[in-house]
């Protein structure tokens, strides 16, 4: 909650999140690189994974509703972005795999990794087309409604 205000306060949608999958990569990264037994610093960084990852999402929905310039738009693509996100969490009950548990969940926390870092390049991506986009239109070469940074 206290990162949300400051990313719609100064338009910082994308900043704050790839920070904060950055975070959640470092919370994956240190969980599955500690021993399996090692269940005190294991939970600590679970948390501090499911911080980084799970803090992302208002953050993503409150940028996506600020690019689009119709309420109608903005209805069917916040439905739509949640409908998609659904299939990950089915998507997460096979990744961590029951047979894994005493080398303590390598392809779960890995598959995690991965996707963080796609969806922070694919971030920092769309924040550098945008910028693009933005540039444009300040040089009055297109007509089109500025795009949320």
């Amino acid at each position: 909650m206290l990162l949300i205000y400051p990313s719609d306060k100064y338009n910082k949608w994308p900043h704050i999140t790839v920070g904060l999958m950055l975070f959640g990569v470092i919370g994956f990264i240190t969980s599955a690189c500690l021993p399996a037994d090692a269940y005190g610093g294991r939970y600590a960084n679970l948390i501090i994974a499911c911080v980084g990852t799970i803090a992302t999402i208002p953050i993503l929905l409150g940028w996506l509703s600020a690019n689009l310039h119709s309420t109608s738009a903005q209805g069917l693509a916040i439905a739509l972005n949640i409908s998609f996100g659904a299939k990950g969490q089915i998507t997460g009950v096979w990744i961590y795999k029951s047979k894994e548990a005493k080398r303590g969940y390598p392809t779960g926390h890995w598959t995690n990794v991965c996707l963080l870092l796609f969806g922070a390049s694919m971030t920092m991506g769309l924040m550098v087309l945008y910028t693009i986009r933005n540039r444009s239109i300040d040089r009055g070469l297109s007509s089109s409604p500025r795009w949320a940074l």
